[in-house]
Order: structure tokens, then sequence, then C-alpha cells
């Protein structure tokens, strides 16, 4: 049986200290030797330890981020909190404070057995000694909004979704160029950026403009009453003066068959009476018509949202009254 390690050191408190890395959990002699590995978990576990190294090695370059690419694999296959502290030194390293805290608190809040591997022990012992030190360090972000109902907002930082829980209180945020949205019914998103420190909160405020109250509803036209009534009067008249002055011609035209020389017997002159009348008629309903076509035409070209309009009709045509 063969335990993979990972030798490490780092610097803490001015001191240079020494740290194994266990590749993964280390059984104890004596369950070593009751026990045996199955050819499975061991090439599982000479996998992970493989990634492992090659993770410390880059660690050690100073390429964190594939550093930490390469100890979530290895964490991924066996669990370990030797490089779950790894992961958390990588992340602190980055800047990403938020991230190194809550792998921090993981290893804390981990249950060891009480055969754990001394590894494990130390590991878990400096999480505790650092994720507080890392907490005090975290920079947070007051959240103000004016203007908005607090509860129905949006809000956004780096891309990634606030709760409303986040007004009431600061929150952590990782150091370095930050950037909150919030986007709200029936306004426009807003977009604020802000720098984050370390040890500091950065107070940020929104307002957003109140909206006026919507317009009331236009009142009715009524500028064009006039006009339409005017030309529908002179519409009337014209059917009038059409069709009376039709039967006036035809009726004249036959007349004047039964009439030589325009001379009528007696018998003839109510007929011939008839007939004029029809021709008055006709002629009053044409004049009707050309005196409403231009007096709609006139209200037309006249009207306006401050004029007002009185048409009637007399038995001597329409009269027109405009008002301004």
């Amino acid at each position: 049986m063969s335990v993979l390690r990972l030798m490490g050191c780092w610097q803490v408190g001015g001191a240079l200290v020494v740290l194994s890395l266990s590749a993964l959990a280390a059984a104890d002699d004596d369950a070593s030797e009751e026990t045996s590995r199955s050819a499975e978990e061991d090439r599982i576990r000479q996998e992970a330890g493989a990634l492992a190294n090659r993770g410390y090695e880059l660690f050690k370059q100073g390429d964190y981020n594939e550093a930490i690419s390469l100890f979530e694999q290895a964490e991924r296959l066996s669990h370990s909190p030797v490089i779950l502290s790894y992961i958390a030194q990588s992340y602190e390293q980055l800047g990403k404070l938020l991230e190194a805290q809550r792998t921090y608190d993981a290893i804390v809040e981990e249950p060891l057995r009480e055969d754990a591997s001394p590894d494990f022990v130390r590991a878990q012992r400096r999480a505790r000694e650092q994720a507080p030190l890392l907490r005090r360090r975290l920079p947070r972000l007051r959240l103000r909004l004016t203007g908005i109902d607090a509860g129905a907002a949006e809000i956004q930082l780096d891309g990634k979704p606030l709760t409303a829980e986040a007004l009431e209180a600061p929150v952590a945020v990782n150091p370095g160029n930050r950037t909150v949205i919030v986007r709200a019914p029936g306004q426009p998103p807003v977009v604020r950026g802000f720098v984050a420190a370390e040890r500091t909160t950065a107070e940020v405020d929104i307002v957003f403009a109140s909206r006026p109250p919507p317009p009331p509803p236009p009142e009715p036209r009524t500028e064009w009453i006039g006009p339409t009534v005017a030309f529908g009067v002179g519409f009337a008249g014209l059917a009038v003066g059409v069709t009376t002055g039709a039967l006036y011609f035809a009726r004249s035209a036959d007349l004047r068959d039964r009439c030589p020389n325009d001379v009528c017997i007696p018998e003839l002159e109510p007929e011939r009476d008839g007939i004029n009348t029809l021709g008055i008629v006709s002629l009053v309903g044409l004049g009707v018509a050309a005196a409403g076509a231009a007096t709609g035409l006139t209200l037309v070209l006249t009207s306006s949202d401050t004029s007002t309009t009185q048409v009637s009709l007399g038995p001597g045509g329409i009269a027109t009254t405009l008002r301004f």
C-alpha cells in the first residue's frame, strides 16, 4: 500500500512553515493492515494525487487560476481539507476574498473523525485562524434605492443577482472595481460603478426619477361638427335640387308638346303652375347645396381648437356664425 503525499511550504507570520499535504485520506496503520483497497480506489487516489501535485507546482509558479482548476479536479475525485486549503490560498492570491473565505468556512465547518490525518487537522486549524482575518479584510457595499419599491427591484452585482436583503445591511464584496445594476418595473435600468477597497464600506445611492402622472385624456374635438353639418345640408340640397330639376325638365318638355307657342288651355294651367314650382324648388335646392359647400369649406379652412361654429338653416338658406 502506498500513500501519495504532496509537500508544500508557505510563509505565515514571518516564519517559514512546512506543511505536508496528504493526497487523500491517510488511513492509520492498523486500519490499513485490516483493509485492502480495490484497484479502482487506488487508481482514483493516484489520479487525484497526480492532479494535486501538478496543481501545487502551478501554485508555486503563481499560476493560481490553473492551480485552482487542478485542485478542484483532485477534490472532486477524493475529498481532502488540505486540497481545499490550497484552493482558498489561491483565491486569496487572486484577490477573490469572498471565495477564499467561503472555502475556509467550509473547512472549518467540516467535522473530522477522531482518527483523521494530522494533515487534515492542521489544514482545519489554519482555516480556523485565517477565516476571521479574511472576513475583516472584506470590502462591503451599502446600497440604497430611492423612488421605487425596493421589493420589486432586480439587483445585480457584477452580473450576479442580489436579493432584497442586500438593502437591509452592507454586503461583503470582492475588492476592486465593481458594477451594480438595478432594474425596476417601468424604469430604465440604472448602472453604477464603484471601487471596493479592503476594510471599507462603499456607499452607493441610486435614485429613480418619480414618474409623472399620466396626462388627462384629450377632450373630444368639436371643430369638425360645423363643417360636417354644412356639407350635410349642402348634400341634401343638392339631392333635392337634382331630383326636382330632373322632374321639372321632363314635365316641361311634355307640357310644351301640348302648349304650342307656350300657350296652354285653361285646363293645363294648374299643371303648368306645378311644373314651375318644381323649378323653383330645384333652384332653391341647388342654392342650398352651393351655400352648404361654401360654408363647409370655409369652416374647414378657419376651424381651430379655440373657435366655435353655429350653423342654422332658415327659409332663405344657411346662416353660419363663427366665434373665436
